[in-house]
């Protein structure tokens, strides 16, 4: 959540127990055990389908979101305002902060009326919220936590640079600080789970985007004995016993350093490589020239050794947490830019693509590391962070729906967020990003139980006059081509060649727009197109703007000669809910008309699926007028018989 372009993600297992920073004295916290609540009760990670998914009151869930502006919801009122407001605009999800400085503005005396007022406003309008942590860092700045931890520097001690100069960001290498935020962070999520029975709450972010600004690594006292000392054993156990599957940017520094299981953080990691003396770091640098293809990041080791110890630091709060709510709960990243030559150029510690596997090692309690995306390559970035089992997480990135398409269908992506949207989106307008979420929304439901599944999703876009053609997918065979005389077929005496099939049935997402500022939507709603979602294998989901009625047929389905559909229902996801609108059947199915003898003789039905605007049929895509009009959506069981 800063004025800049960046990105980041990553997964850890979710199982955690309470556990110390190795460079810290283990200090006297109250160590309950854990509130025991049912995991199929609340909001968690599961494996389905190959994949992780967001499970929600027992369905996958994907989030449709929108992350409010840092202080927005300080504002009651407006907070409130704005959450309908985003909820009329298609947005499923919510993310907004919780500021410890507000919660516990006199240390052991909390507030948790912010909270509250969100909670009330989300469950009001029938949208979930992702909660985040703003506390010990913002931005790797200390600018969240109450002014009891910011006035008392002996008790809770700053990051020292390599000037000697103290800096407004809190230390990982103490137990004060590390305590004070995990017992508040665990106040909030006691509170949470006693008052948010109808899981309005999906998710959490423990701090943002974290790390050492404007200096390598932190050169306070305890940081320095730290570095000078070895390396913990939890550490290089971890190594040695995941040696085959580190990811490729630690195990080259790593193997460059001899595989060592032992010594100081040099040893270990290899010797730092110092940047340039008159080039100090400088978060965002107006100076700087881009970093020359492939270049190697300066002061690596001090990287490696940040990140273990926030890693530590986080790990630990998100496990205080836990003990007393087990949502799942993620950390997002400020990352690399082209003209960043070495850490502190950007937060140094955090989970940049290099120190993924420290922070799995360090952080057991954080089950995902998320990017914060506004680099141009958004696909790339998506597949480097879900590597090793990650969750594909997107909580702050820009409004272009290409990317969120795209996320969702093709990275099984859970979560997409543009930042900032209470000051930036007109939920009442025909904005581009507004409707391409509520087409998303609509179809939601279908996209996270497909995802995951192979060739379950299939987005078909088409020019005038064009139609599907046969499309093969799944247990079945759908044929959308038209039939003269017909309902839903050219009528007597169009050309033939008005209904040609489309010639590129797997579009991909167009292009993204750079930075932050484009808003950009679906391109494929102004033209005609067919979306096809196999859930489960008699259920599809279909989509269009057009009108393709279409007929089924078996696909080497064993003892099937015929298929037909059993039930179709017009409607919509709402939220990832299906709300039916109406049942089709009868004279609506009957587009092909009644000579159902000739059909069988034909292995077919004689029913035509009336896939489309245009009501029981239609004259297929390219005539009338050219404007597409809103999706429609329509659920399909399909049965067969011999």
């Amino acid at each position: 959540m800063s004025p800049k372009y960046r990105l980041a993600s990553f997964v850890v297992p979710a199982l955690c127990a309470a556990f110390m920073t190795v460079n810290l004295q283990a200090a006297p916290v109250e160590n309950k055990p854990p509130v025991r609540v049912s995991i199929q009760d609340i909001p968690h990670l599961e494996k389905r389908d190959g994949m992780t998914k967001l499970i929600v009151d027992g369905r996958p869930f994907i989030c449709l979101a929108g992350e409010l502006s840092n202080t927005a919801s300080s504002d009651r009122e407006a907070t409130k305002a704005t959450i309908a407001r985003l909820a009329q605009a298609n947005f499923n999800t919510v993310l907004t902060v919780v500021s410890w400085d507000l919660v516990e503005p006199e240390e052991g005396k909390f507030d948790f009326s912010m909270i509250d007022y969100q909670i009330e406003a989300a469950r009001a309008n029938n949208v979930r919220l992702i909660f985040l942590w703003m506390a010990s860092w913002k931005n790797g700045l200390s600018h969240f936590p109450p002014l009891w931890v910011k006035a008392n520097q002996d008790r809770f001690p700053r990051v020292v640079n390599a000037q000697g100069k103290t800096l407004e960001i809190l230390s990982t290498l103490s137990e004060n600080n590390r305590n004070a935020d995990a017992t508040a962070f665990a106040a909030v999520m006691k509170h949470i789970r006693e008052v948010d029975k109808t899981h309005t709450v999906i998710a959490i972010q423990v701090e943002n985007e974290v790390g050492t600004m404007g200096t390598t690594r932190d050169f306070g006292p305890a940081a320095n004995a730290a570095f000078a000392g070895p390396v913990p054993k939890e550490l290089t156990d971890y190594l040695q016993t995941n040696k085959d599957h580190l990811r490729p940017e630690l195990k080259k520094i790593w193997d460059a350093a001899g595989d060592k299981t032992s010594g100081t953080w040099e040893q270990v990691f290899g010797k730092n490589v110092q940047r340039p003396a008159d080039d100090l770091p400088v978060p965002n640098s107006p100076n700087r020239s881009k970093r020359p293809a492939g270049a190697e990041l300066f002061n690596h080791t001090d990287e490696i050794f940040m990140a273990w110890n926030y890693s530590h630091y986080i790990g630990y709060v998100a496990a205080q947490g836990k003990k007393e709510y087990s949502i799942p709960m993620y950390v997002n990243t400020w990352l690399v830019q082209p003209n960043d030559i070495g850490a502190g150029d950007y937060p140094s510690g955090g989970p940049e693509p290099l120190v993924h596997d420290i922070w799995r090692a360090g952080g057991p309690a954080i089950d995902i590391l998320a990017p914060d995306i506004y680099l141009p390559d958004f696909a790339g970035i998506i597949k480097t962070y879900s590597r090793n089992g990650n969750p594909a997480w997107n909580p702050e990135t820009g409004q272009n729906a290409n990317n969120a398409w795209m996320g969702f269908t093709q990275l099984n992506l859970l979560c997409f967020s543009p930042m900032g949207v209470d000051g930036r989106l007109n939920a009442i307008s025909e904005d581009p990003f507004v409707r391409s979420y509520g087409f998303i929304n609509s179809i939601s439901g279908a996209i996270a139980e497909a995802q995951g599944k192979p060739d379950a999703i299939k987005l078909i876009e088409l020019g005038p006059g064009q139609n599907p053609g046969k499309v093969v997918m799944g247990r079945y065979i759908f044929d959308f081509t038209p039939v003269a005389g017909t309902r839903g077929g050219p009528a007597a005496g169009e050309r033939a060649g008005a209904a040609a099939p489309a010639t590129k049935p797997d579009a991909q997402a167009a292009p993204q727009a750079e930075g932050r500022g484009a808003i950009v939507g679906l391109s494929f709603l102004d033209k005609p197109f067919v979306l096809i979602i196999n859930t489960a294998p008699d259920e599809y989901y279909f989509a269009t703007n057009a009108s393709f009625p279409f007929v089924v047929s078996p696909n080497n389905i064993p003892n099937a000669r015929v298929a037909a559909p059993a039930i179709m229902e017009r409607g919509a996801f709402k939220n990832g809910i299906w709300v039916m609108q109406r049942r089709a059947n009868g004279d609506d199915i009957m587009g092909r008309g009644y000579d159902v003898s000739a059909a069988a003789n034909n292995n077919l039905s004689g029913s035509q699926i009336p896939l489309g605007v245009g009501g029981r049929g239609g004259r297929g895509a390219g005539t009338g007028d050219t404007t597409p009009p809103p999706p429609s959506v329509m659920r399909v069981t399909f049965y067969h018989y011999r």
